[in-house]
């Protein structure tokens, strides 16, 4: 039983910004030559709650959908006025220049008998918008107005439209990249639009996003009542999704915090550390590791356990697995007095028994697993089962 399947967990994400809260992704070419490059899922959101506002005025609520006010049939009943499984924003290439995808992906109804609404089913469904990811810094800017709604426009160059997106023969970077090369064609004008909706709100001590995703189209003359304030104000009377604020800055941000630093060149061992993360999650690893080196030259005393797991992660992705080892030893050796951090510190046992269990060194790494345990990291309970009994 020494194939294995285990990798290198990276939950000491929660130590980071907000803004680096990425899913760790490979940036690849698609299977297709010649089309943009889109990555894998950068950011996303899985919970919101959705609200309706019926002629009562009671707002109701619900998961993940804003509830049909007056449920008419079993669809509105089950999917509301609107739903959603998850937003994804992608990173896409075209020609080195940033565009970002935002995908929006949800149920739909279907009926055997639509004339009477018999034989209700739900089919997946998913829509993605192609725009500047400049743009993303309008949805959500730096200096927030707290209690001021307001909207703005993607701009989207490309969109798309993908019923039954989970079959395995569904490419969706594919699906992405052919439509933007699509829409460069000179002979495509115009196309779908997302016009995003803002509210930032204090509750309390606490700060929280209501939003909506208005479709429209590109065209400036069919959206532009839309982006005017009555109409922000307008969005939020009725219907809306609330999510933290500090989780919907992270959806946003994902990309922009990589273009700001890339911009203004890093400098300093935080910014060079911020780089090589972001590097990391975006599959570049060597672009990390230089990075990773960087900060450490800038800065050779500094004791953050972070950044030598980090660099660890980085060599084993390369195979580089004795470096990595002496670099998940340094990162265990810097242990946090601070017991908040101490099970993200601990998932470098986790990582390094990875590493010496590709190094062939199975009762080492089986011990590295027991004391990643002891710390609370579920993961490696699962994997003193499979590969340690």
């Amino acid at each position: 039983m020494r194939g294995i399947a285990i990798n290198i967990i990276f939950l000491f994400f929660i130590l980071l910004l907000a803004s680096r809260s990425i899913q760790a992704q490979d940036l690849e070419r698609p299977v297709v030559s010649g089309l943009p490059l889109v990555s894998d899922v950068q950011s996303t959101i899985e919970k919101a709650r959705g609200y309706a506002l019926p002629d009562d005025g009671i707002w109701i609520d619900a998961k993940n959908k804003i509830p049909s006010v007056d449920p008419e049939n079993v669809a509105d009943r089950k999917l509301g006025r609107e739903n959603f499984e998850s937003y994804e924003i992608r990173e896409v290439l075209i020609e080195d220049k940033h565009y970002a995808a935002l995908i929006i992906k949800y149920k739909v109804a279907e009926y055997e008998f639509p004339k009477i609404q018999e034989g209700f089913s739900e089919r997946d469904a998913l829509d993605f918008y192609v725009f500047p990811a400049t743009n993303l810094r309008k949805i959500l800017p730096r200096n927030v107005e707290f209690g001021t709604p307001y909207s703005v426009s993607i701009d989207a160059l490309a969109s798309g439209h993908i019923l039954d997106y989970k079959n395995e023969d569904v490419n969706i970077k594919n699906e992405i990249a052919t439509s933007v090369e699509r829409a460069l064609s000179p002979r495509v004008t115009g196309s779908a639009n997302i016009v995003f909706g803002v509210f930032p709100i204090k509750v309390g001590g606490d700060k929280f996003i209501r939003f909506r995703l208005i479709r429209t189209y590109s065209n400036k003359y069919i959206y532009q009542n839309l982006i005017r304030a009555p109409s922000a104000v307008k969005m939020f009377s009725q219907a809306y999704y609330e999510v933290s604020f500090y989780k919907f800055k992270s959806f946003i941000w994902a990309l922009t915090v990589l273009e700001q630093i890339k911009e203004n060149q890093a400098a300093s061992f935080n910014e060079f550390f911020d780089l090589a993360v972001l590097e990391y999650n975006a599959g570049d690893f060597n672009g990390a590791l230089s990075d990773l080196n960087k900060a450490i030259r800038m800065d050779p005393n500094n004791n953050y356990f972070l950044v030598y797991a980090y660099r660890a992660c980085a060599k084993h992705k390369l195979e580089k697995y004795d470096e990595a080892l002496g670099d998940f030893n340094k990162a265990i050796s810097l242990k946090p007095k601070d017991k908040k951090y101490q099970k993200a510190w601990a998932i470098s046992y986790y990582n390094r028994a990875v590493t010496k269990y590709k190094m062939g060194n199975y009762n080492s790494a089986c011990e590295d697993w027991h004391r990643a345990f002891q710390y609370g990291v579920e993961q490696a309970y699962d994997a003193v089962r499979q590969y340690c009994e």
